[in-house]
């Protein structure tokens, strides 16, 4: 589902081989953020978390509901929010 998206501005995702886990990368900047929708959990919420190869936090999850369309509305929203708090597209 979320890999079909591609791109959010100059950001692009990918899989990580190892674990699975969403990975979102900007070609200007050496931060990362994972945000994989029913991470250890099957109750629809997405935790995002920020590494930037020191320091790894989770910044916030994004609770997805309804409809598919709906839910990738909401994810897009919050982690372009996220993006734009760590490097302007």
């Amino acid at each position: 589902m979320v890999l079909e998206i591609n791109s959010i501005g100059n950001w692009t995702v990918d899989e990580d081989s190892h674990s699975g886990a969403i990975v979102w990368s900007h070609p200007q900047s050496d931060t990362v953020v994972y945000a994989t929708p029913n991470w250890e959990n099957e109750n629809g919420i997405c935790p995002v978390a920020v590494d930037n190869g020191e320091d790894y936090n989770e910044v916030t999850s994004i609770q997805l509901e309804g409809y598919l369309l709906n839910q990738l509305k909401v994810y897009k929203s919050v982690l372009s929010l996220v993006f734009s708090n760590i490097v302007n597209n």
